[in-house]
């Protein structure tokens, strides 16, 4: 398995070589499938990050887990610097390792403000969890499910 990364809304407008932001819909099936439930929670247009070896996210992202391990934070790695690009497009964005168990995606902790992400990381890896993030766009609003 490998991490996953998707941004919704509009993207950043900095650039992250060698990262490629593909529409959902052109990642690999397994993310592809995602695409109307990601759209529905998160807002759309729906954006997987590539890493530009790997076809998943993995590599940017396990770079920044290996760096904490050793340090403590995150600081300076690609991921930070596309995190921060997103809070201040107001993107939303999922960072996930794929399990089996069903609902996989949607069990994340999350966070607003980049001031909240060193303790939500902390407390993640204090607990052996794998990265998995996930930030709602403030300016999103989800419509009301009708009651059935």
């Amino acid at each position: 398995m490998s991490y996953f990364m998707t941004i919704s809304g509009e993207l950043p407008l900095q650039s992250f070589p060698p990262l490629e932001f593909l529409p959902i819909s052109k990642g690999q099936r397994y993310v592809a499938n995602l695409e109307a439930e990601f759209a529905a929670a998160d807002g759309s247009p729906v954006w997987f990050v590539h890493d530009g070896q790997t076809g998943t996210s993995h590599a940017f992202v396990s770079e920044a887990r290996d760096y904490y391990g050793g340090s403590g934070n995150i600081d300076g790695t690609q991921l930070l610097l596309l995190i921060k690009a997103c809070i201040d497009a107001d993107c939303g964005f999922r960072i996930w390792w794929p399990t089996h168990k069903p609902g996989a995606p949607e069990e994340l902790a999350e966070f607003t403000t980049i001031e909240e992400l060193p303790a939500v990381l902390a407390r993640l890896f204090g607990e052996g969890w794998d990265v998995c993030l996930r930030r709602k766009r403030i300016g999103k609003t989800t419509a009301l499910k009708p009651d059935l």
